[in-house]
């Protein structure tokens, strides 16, 4: 039986012990809580992928793919590195689930990309299979042509879709599928201005719109064009 010079000293070593601090307190128990609900994890990596999304999306100016490979390859390290760790694993799969939605953004943003017109042209031969034909009020039309040609400009440089109002009249006679040529004034995408013009910007981006305009004459039938390769999909770009 220890006198009572022995429970001194254990008191003494009990009271020389470090005390908790707050963060380490909070971690213990946010790890505690979370292992009483670790079947309710999974449902929050959606959410944590839409975040990336939607940050992605959030940022003034576009980014470079290492800045999207960096952040998925730290994220991946640092659910290596804080595995052992109170909420190790559940902070770094959160970590990766963000990192792996702001990467998918990038990775379809770079998918899509197509030729955007640098300048205004006026006036300028546009052909192209029609795409799309939708009526649009005070008696306008819209014509989405998938280019085949643009004034004098090579393949690398023209749009891949453009868009183009005219009067209803004038574009009746077109048909979704048939090659047509026309006369076009035609502008790059509108700048991110405004919010609305982002929007119309990034839509414009996704479906490939490398410049938008308005007809300057008929529209005639295109006789000599080529065959249409690939599978096709009327509609596809339109813009309504």
């Amino acid at each position: 039986m220890p006198d009572r010079d022995d429970v001194g000293w254990d008191e003494g070593r009990a009271g020389s012990r470090p005390r908790e601090g707050p963060l380490l307190a909070f971690l213990t128990s946010a790890a505690r809580a979370l292992e009483a609900e670790s079947d309710r994890r999974f449902p929050w990596l959606p959410v944590l992928f839409a975040g990336g999304i939607v940050a992605y999306f959030a940022l003034a100016d576009e980014p470079g793919a290492r800045i999207a490979a960096s952040l998925l390859l730290g994220a991946i390290g640092l659910c290596l590195a804080a595995r052992h760790a109170p909420l190790g694993l559940c902070v770094g799969g959160a970590a990766i689930a963000f990192a792996a939605g702001f990467t998918a953004a990038k990775l379809r943003t770079e998918t899509v990309r197509a030729p955007v017109l640098a300048q205004e042209l006026r006036y300028v031969n546009v052909a192209g299979f029609v795409e799309a034909h939708a009526l649009r009020d005070k008696g306008r039309a819209r014509l989405t042509l998938r280019v085949l040609s643009l004034g004098d400009l090579d393949a690398g440089e023209r749009p891949y879709r453009v868009p183009v109002t005219l009067p209803a009249r004038d574009g009746a006679n077109a048909t979704i599928g048939e090659a047509v040529s026309l006369r076009a004034t035609l502008q790059p995408p509108p700048r991110a201005d405004f919010a609305r013009r982002l929007r119309f910007r990034r839509q414009a981006w996704f479906s490939s719109l490398g410049a938008t305009g308005y007809a300057t004459s008929k529209v005639t039938p295109l006789a000599d064009a080529p065959r249409r390769h690939g599978t096709w999909r009327p509609g596809r770009g339109s813009m309504r």
